[in-house]
């Protein structure tokens, strides 16, 4: 028997006798399979696993994380294919180490496997528009400067 678990539970292997190289490997819960009493749990790795309930250990506070991800910009195909062409926007395949990473190595977790447009027509120019933007608003600012200084 073991403690009750969620499918998408972000748990942790624990006692694990056979593979103990495996205790402390993070993973997702994906499905419970009654017929053998054991879930299958994807594993940063990207292998899965078939554990008892009794080698899993829910992670924070043995209850469990939940990572929602949400996104609703609304834009059409067009635009958005517009942000990718500027560089604004990369895209990449997600995987179980993106889920149970800590934050601050979410980024560096991408790293490899974020692909972005190649620089082109539309990155230059893109370019150049934020360069003279830096320009006039770099001007304004010595600008505002000057009227504020005093004479005495």
């Amino acid at each position: 028997g073991g403690r009750r678990r969620s499918i998408r539970q972000i748990v942790r292997l624990v006692g694990l006798q056979a593979a103990p190289e495996l205790n402390g490997e993070v993973g997702v819960a994906l499905r419970f399979e009654p017929s053998n009493g054991r879930w299958l749990v994807r594993l940063r790795s990207g292998d899965g696993k078939k554990l008892k309930p009794a080698n899993l250990e829910g992670l924070e506070g043995g209850t469990g994380r939940v990572l929602c991800f949400w996104g609703d910009a609304r834009w059409t195909r067009t635009q958005l294919l517009g942000e990718i062409a500027k560089r604004d926007w990369g895209l990449c395949h997600a995987n179980v180490s993106d889920l149970t990473c800590s934050h601050a190595d979410r980024w560096g977790n991408l790293n490899g496997r974020l692909a972005v447009a190649p620089e082109g027509e539309m990155t230059e120019s893109y370019a150049r528009e934020m360069e003279v933007a830096r320009t006039t608003i770099q001007m304004h600012s010595a600008e505002v400067e000057e009227d504020d200084e005093v004479d005495i």
